[in-house]
Order: structure tokens, then sequence, then C-alpha cells
């Protein structure tokens, strides 16, 4: 998404979660999971390569924008912000998008 948005390198990008995990595992940059680990390698990768950061910071739930999202409830969504990407054909199997609200 980072690349199709054709962020500027040298930017920070703050990445708002509800979730402490993932805010633990971006700000610590590692987790105690092997898996994890190995997808946060490409991620940062990724943002060596771009020369950008990211930082995460906590959102409470109920002010989280994003929820009602990762639920699947579009109904607050505008249809200019959608960032279609692709998905890799090892997650084509699991993963669909989805580009009308």
């Amino acid at each position: 998404m980072l690349l199709k948005l054709k962020v500027k390198p040298g930017r920070l990008l703050i990445v708002w979660t509800d979730n402490t995990t993932t805010e633990a595992v971006v700000n610590k940059r590692k987790s105690g999971d092997h898996e994890v680990n190995e997808e946060w390698k490409t991620i940062q990768d990724l943002l060596i390569s771009e020369q950008l950061d990211i930082l995460a910071k906590r959102v409470c739930s109920a002010d989280n924008q994003a929820d009602g999202l990762s639920r699947g409830d579009r109904s607050l969504s505008n249809p200019k912000d959608i960032v279609t990407i692709s998905i890799p054909s090892d997650l084509a199997l699991v993963l669909e998008q989805i580009v009308e609200c």
C-alpha cells in the first residue's frame, strides 16, 4: 500500500492500532513469534528500500475508525479512499479484495 500511495522517502508513518501486540511488535521491531518475525523482516526490507520508518501508536477500540472495516462494515467508507493492492499468489486462496462500497 505504501508503494501504491507513493509515499516520499524519509517519512515517518504512524500506524494507529487498538492492538497492544501489534503496537509492541512495530515499536520493538521484533516478536516472540518466529512466523511474525519472518513477516516483519519483509516489512523492514521494504521500509529500508523505500527509506521509510513506522511508529505504532495506541488508539482506543471505541475511537478506532478502522475497527468497523476490519469486521467487514464499510458503511462509513468513502470509495475514493480505497487503495487496491496486488494480493500475493500464496494468499490468493484465502484473501479476496472487494473494491466497491
